[in-house]
């Protein structure tokens, strides 16, 4: 994952979208610019700045196809399918070690989503079916795509 960093970067800073808050105000750019000074490691939502091709390369890697040298493939399968994960009351969904865990109708969806001011991000795995969705968005709020939904869905309709 070389084009991806904890904080802008000056080789990252010129491919990075321009963000929108969107609002009953109307259209804001300012306060995703402005937030992105703190952003990043600074803060505990992470606000990783990265690429759809190093997304790509991560899911890849969780879905066993990665190098060695960073996990092995055995510990990367333990990790998967045998940490438990806490679940609600219907067993449809629950939250493991970083990545959500969603009972679809025939599969296991795994994966992970995130917001901050101006831009929205998810990743969602169907592992049995080596599946993978990224959708990134610059812009959020209301009338904005739910990136969160999206992504499901996306997913959903690939895994059919």
């Amino acid at each position: 994952m070389t084009h991806s960093a904890l904080q802008l970067t000056p080789q990252i800073s010129p491919q990075l979208a321009k963000g929108y808050q969107m609002s009953a105000k109307g259209v804001d750019a300012a306060t995703p610019q402005r937030e992105q000074a703190g952003c990043g490691y600074k803060v505990p939502n992470g606000a990783i700045y990265t690429t759809v091709g190093d997304l790509a390369r991560f899911c890849s890697f969780l879905m066993g196809h990665g190098p060695s040298s960073v996990l092995k493939t055995d510990s990367l399968q333990r990790y998967q399918n045998q940490l438990a994960v806490p679940a609600n009351s219907q067993l449809t969904g629950g939250y493991g070690l970083g990545f959500s865990v969603t009972r679809q109708d025939n599969y296991i969806a795994f994966g992970h989503g995130g917001a901050v001011a101006g831009y929205q991000a998810g990743l969602e795995i169907n592992r049995d079916a080596a599946i993978g969705v990224i959708v990134l968005a610059n812009a959020i709020g209301p009338g904005t795509v739910n990136v969160g939904d999206f992504t499901l869905t996306s997913l959903d309709l690939l895994s059919k």
